[in-house]
């Protein structure tokens, strides 16, 4: 169910948290409010210290949240980049090999990215399969390379492309570690509970007054649920609102192909 609702778009994860959020703040709301009409001689906003502390860990915790999904989608997406750039060196640089071997390097190329986005890109989107597959399209490229260079022209452009091939290989496994870098269900426990701790303890340091109270724990919610939304949607950085584009990949596979 969590996964279904992380793959949507932004709105839709939104309005999914709201509609778990209000009734809980209803349901606060309404019991804190008759508490607080039965025992009128205590004061419940003695315990704002107690609402503020909570709010500070809350806050630190969704920060802390936050950061950690917004670095996993940065090192998938700039891992992506880099990727594409050293598959777009291998390409250029197979140009100094002769026809056939050039051939052979550049169908391994193509035969990559469309490994990643046929096969490899489903499998981060879901977080299913292993972290670490064979990628047959750069083992291609390797066996491509498995001659003795006729010249210095081809023995400089091997040198080039195994160097690129390797930088390849390592941006493509920062890749998918980023796309397997999921918060834990444990640590979404604690969030929920945290923030509605803190919503109880804003309803009753606010009820002096039903619309006050009532405001408190409304604006409190939208935005708990403002930063949730946030955080699930960078969680996953291959599908969803807010994800990681094929457009760099397809970009090259289409040059490629126009080129050959």
């Amino acid at each position: 169910m969590f996964e279904f609702i992380q793959v949507q778009t932004s709105g839709i994860i939104f309005l999914f948290v709201l509609s778990i959020a209000a009734p809980i703040a209803g349901a606060v709301l309404l019991t804190t409010r008759m508490i607080v009409k039965r025992y009128l001689d205590i004061s419940f906003s003695a315990i704002v210290p107690a609402v503020l502390s909570t709010g500070l860990i809350t806050s630190l915790l969704l920060g802390f949240v936050f950061q950690r999904a917004w670095e996993s989608f940065d090192v998938a997406s700039k891992s992506l980049n880099q990727e594409v750039i050293h598959l777009g060196h291998i390409a250029s640089a197979s140009s100094f090999l002769s026809d056939e071997h050039s051939a052979k390097v550049l169908e391994g190329v193509k035969i990559h990215i469309r490994h990643v986005l046929d096969t490899e890109w489903q499998q981060m989107a879901t977080d299913r399969g292993p972290a670490l597959t064979r990628a047959p399209g750069l083992a291609a490229v390797k066996a491509a390379l498995m001659f003795t260079p006729a010249d210095e022209g081809e023995r400089v452009g091997k040198q080039f492309i195994m160097s690129a091939l390797s930088e390849a290989a390592t941006a493509r496994s920062n890749r998918i570690r980023a796309s397997h870098a999921l918060i834990a269900a444990p640590l979404w426990l604690t969030i929920t509970t945290l923030c509605i701790l803190l919503i109880i303890g804003i309803a009753f340091a606010t009820s002096v007054t039903f619309a006050t109270s009532a405001l408190s724990v409304t604006l409190s919610t939208l935005a708990i649920t403002c930063i949730l939304t946030i955080i699930i949607g960078f969680d996953r950085p291959f599908s969803g609102g807010v994800a990681v584009s094929k457009e760099p990949m397809q970009e090259l596979l289409g040059f490629l192909s126009r080129e050959r």
